[in-house]
């Protein structure tokens, strides 16, 4: 069987909106290609499916390591302005003006928020001079859930090849991922990717038509009775991967001594993602380390290339 123009359009349409959040035809050059040469030169991809819920799964760990360390995790502080003295990082001043003093920083903040502390803070201004309140437009997402009376499929994922008047990318029955919710009815949740009108219709229309879709996937679902509903909507996600990003991207290091940055729009070597905000992490934890005079190397490298693909590269 042949296939298709049209079908590869749609194919690699649907893999950009999965991977860099965005329809195909407007998505940057330079992430399609990263995107490309990781998934022609690499092979034995594995989705993970954590069993609770992400806040459970790290939150609690890594504030016992912050506090067993002589830590502190401060909640609902919110920070005014960066503190310099001798021409370096000195710390954050908090609102009401009390100044929490630091050797070193990370500026964890979506692009958005930078560019306003920058336009009130002349410090982080300097330090990030390309900071503009357009920085990275995000891609939105509407995640809906449906709780069903039985149970319809015993996949944990799958995902739909992309046509025009499709609402959803992927779908996850839950009770095949989660321990708590294990052999009882069906849990879906669906992803809306970069779907901004989907923001402005009603939960029951976005309801009626993900049950539509899933019922492509799982015939079983079309006597099914949907005991609840949710929608999520999600305004600012990761960026959208539009020409010129890549070329934005800050490093892990101001131009400030001491203050860092850190998020998944950061120039990690990945595509937006939380991976990549994972890996900004763990450069930030790095270069903190080293601007306080000791070694710390966490950071994985960005995934290689394998077979074909790198043996072309070596030869470049």
């Amino acid at each position: 069987m042949g296939v298709s123009e049209r079908s590869i359009h749609w194919f690699w349409t649907s893999a950009m909106l999965a991977l860099l959040n965005l329809p195909l035809a407007r998505c940057s050059a330079a992430s399609v290609m990263r995107v490309f040469r990781l998934l022609v030169g690499r092979s034995g991809y594995c989705f993970g499916f954590p069993r609770i819920a992400l806040a459970d799964l790290f939150v609690p760990g890594c504030h016992r390591m912050v506090e067993q360390a002589g830590g502190q995790l401060r909640l609902e502080e919110q920070v005014h302005a960066v503190a310099v003295e001798q021409g370096r990082f000195a710390g954050f001043v908090l609102s009401g003006g009390r100044l929490l003093r630091a050797r070193a920083g990370v500026l964890a903040l979506p692009p958005q928020a930078l560019a306003h502390l920058a336009r009130d803070d002349p410090a982080v201004a300097s330090a990030f001079p390309a900071a503009r309140p357009d920085w990275f437009a995000p891609s939105p997402y509407v995640s809906t859930l449906l709780w069903l009376d039985r149970k319809v499929t015993s996949d944990r994922f799958w995902a739909r090849v992309y046509a025009p008047q499709d609402l959803n990318t992927d779908f996850y029955d839950l009770v095949n991922i989660r321990g708590d919710l294990a052999g009882g009815p069906s849990v879906i949740a669906s992803n809306a990717i970069h779907v901004p009108e989907a923001h402005r219709l009603e939960d029951a229309h976005l309801v009626q038509r993900t049950r539509r879709e899933l019922l492509q996937f799982a015939p079983r679902a079309r006597k099914a009775r949907v005991l609840h509903t949710r929608v999520h909507r999600i305004p600012m996600a990761v960026p959208c991967a539009v020409p010129g990003n890549e070329s934005l991207r800050p490093p892990t290091a101001s131009s400030l001594p001491g203050l860092f940055v850190a998020g998944d729009w950061t120039d990690t070597g990945l595509p937006f993602s939380m991976e990549s905000a994972a890996r900004s992490g763990a450069l930030a934890a790095e270069a903190v380390s080293d601007a306080v005079g000791r070694s710390l190397r966490v950071a994985l490298e960005p995934p290689g290339t394998t077979g074909l693909i790198a043996w072309l590269g070596k030869r470049a």
